[in-house]
């Protein structure tokens, strides 16, 4: 008996794990037409390996690589998701996010503004954007 339970909680954790998943690509999949120029032009200025440039939008996966925190940091600024001092625009932020998702900026905000931190905008980015594909 104590087998079977383990088996339904665990085939429950991996339902739920991904479904998140799921979710995570379908948010993702919804903006990617707002970005093909900008993700070309950060791929081509930062030399990101283009593996790890595709994994950061299917399946949502975040590589350490300095290139690629480099190139998360170009699609920011690319977007115009950034001040000048490299923060989060989180106003510019929550008006792309309600192009297609309305809402869930403020959720994302308030799961993950406190995320970015760092010693520099390349870190505070990854940290934000690695907190957002886990709430996600």
């Amino acid at each position: 008996m104590k087998s079977l339970v383990a088996v339904v909680v665990l085939a429950l954790a991996l339902h739920s794990v991904a479904s998140q998943s799921e979710y995570l690509q379908e948010v993702i999949n919804s903006y990617l037409k707002y970005i093909p120029k900008v993700e070309e032009a950060c791929r081509a200025l930062t030399g990101v390996d283009p593996v790890e440039a595709d994994r950061l939008l299917n399946p949502g996966v975040l590589s350490v690589d300095e290139p690629f925190k480099n190139y998360l940091t170009c699609l920011f600024r690319g977007l115009d998701l950034l001040n000048d001092d490299g923060s989060i625009n989180f106003g510019k932020f929550t008006v792309f996010m309600a192009k297609e998702n309305p809402g869930l900026a403020e959720f994302i905000i308030k799961a993950c503004g406190s995320s970015e931190v760092g010693e520099d905008v390349n870190e505070r980015l990854w940290n934000f954007t690695n907190c957002v594909f886990q709430v996600l």
